[in-house]
């Protein structure tokens, strides 16, 4: 079986804190930041950050997530919430079976150190298309996307309460 054991690391301009509250306004649906790449719904009633949230994720390598052939779903179920510092969840259904963390770290001042880490096995169709597909490439350029994404949307936040 393939395995995925892929870490993706950054900094981008704004607090620990606006960053991680960037990423939950995501998987909350409070934001659409990564869209169309990544869409991210919660399921359920729990805030993500209770340990045992569940967020439906559909990622789409083509920026169209209507599209199944160029697409992925899977439910993440959050671990790990530590407000400004590590948010963390397995992949317990869909697409991958695994986990992945985000880990934020103060960098120079007014700059934060984003650490993504990513160990998942595909199933099901994605695994027989990890065979001919470069899911990882791929996985690196939404990544990518979704980093300046975040920037942006921490900046435009700021700018909005400044």
């Amino acid at each position: 079986m393939t395995r995925y054991d892929m870490l993706t690391e950054t900094t981008i301009a704004g607090s620990r804190a606006d960053c991680y509250a960037a990423l939950i306004d995501e998987a909350e649906g409070r934001a659409s930041w990564w869209e169309p790449y990544i869409v991210e719904r919660p399921k359920g009633d729990l805030p993500v950050t209770t340990p045992g949230a569940e967020v439906v994720v559909t990622a789409s390598t083509s920026g169209h997530p209507e599209r199944a052939r160029s697409s992925s779903t899977w439910t993440q179920r959050t671990t790990v919430a530590e407000p400004n510092s590590v948010f963390a969840f397995e992949y317990v259904d869909g697409d991958f079976r695994g986990y992945a963390s985000w880990t934020f770290t103060d960098a120079e001042p007014g700059y934060t150190h984003i650490a993504v880490r990513f160990v998942a096995d595909p199933v099901g169709r994605l695994r027989l298309l990890s065979y001919l597909l470069p899911i990882a490439r791929q996985r690196e350029r939404v990544n990518a996307y979704g980093f300046e994404a975040m920037e942006r949307y921490v900046a435009e936040k700021a700018e909005k309460q400044g």
